[in-house]
């Protein structure tokens, strides 16, 4: 939620950039929450990790949920204590919203919502699934609830990686602005739909 918060308002301020927007919330005020709050839910990643670790000790190991964790903590870190440093200090150049390396990270941080499918295996809504044909409503109510999980994912992937063409100013005004009213922001990509106007 926090991350399609984020996609939202800076989609925005690319908006009002294009002029497509008027009333958009300045990015430069938001970005410090944003960064803290992502370093919260890193640090709170790592030490459920390293609870696991201690708890599990070797069973840990043997386990993929573990590792995909791990991945994503020391992703997370990397970013935390690695690119954006770099970025802050000019290292690549340009704005940080320029610098594709930085919008591949974010749209990799989206694979966090992976992690909601581990937990919520655990209700026995999830569990039905495999017995759709016995228990069909409450398995339904699951399947929408894991289907809008990998959607919001592929949401925010999408529109991160667009981002960059959407600003890039060398782009066709016209082709900026269809892709920004489809994929600009977290409400586009989710409610927008594509009329039979797009075909003519």
């Amino acid at each position: 939620m926090l991350m399609l918060l984020e996609l939202e308002i800076e989609g925005g301020a690319i908006g009002k950039e294009l002029g497509m927007r008027t009333d958009s919330a300045k990015l430069s005020d938001w970005q410090p929450v944003f960064r803290f709050l992502d370093g919260c839910f890193v640090f709170i990643f790592l030490f459920e990790l390293l609870i696991r670790i201690g708890l599990e000790r070797r069973k840990v190991l043997h386990d993929i949920a573990f590792w995909f964790d791990a991945f994503l903590v020391i992703a997370g870190l990397f970013d935390m204590f690695v690119i954006l440093p770099m970025i802050q200090s000019d290292g690549f150049g340009g704005e940080p919203k320029n610098i594709v390396l930085l919008r591949l990270v974010r749209a990799l941080k989206a694979f966090r919502a992976m992690r909601m499918v581990r937990t919520l295996r655990l209700f026995k809504g999830l569990r039905l699934l495999v017995k759709a044909c016995q228990c069909f409503l409450p398995s339904l109510g699951w399947a929408m609830v894991l289907l809008t999980v990998f959607m919001s994912m592929s949401a925010l992937i999408l529109a991160t990686l667009l981002q960059d063409f959407i600003s890039n100013p060398v782009n066709h005004l016209e082709d900026r602005e269809w892709v920004w009213m489809r994929y600009g922001t977290a409400y586009h990509e989710w409610f927008m739909k594509v009329t039979w106007d797009d075909y003519d």
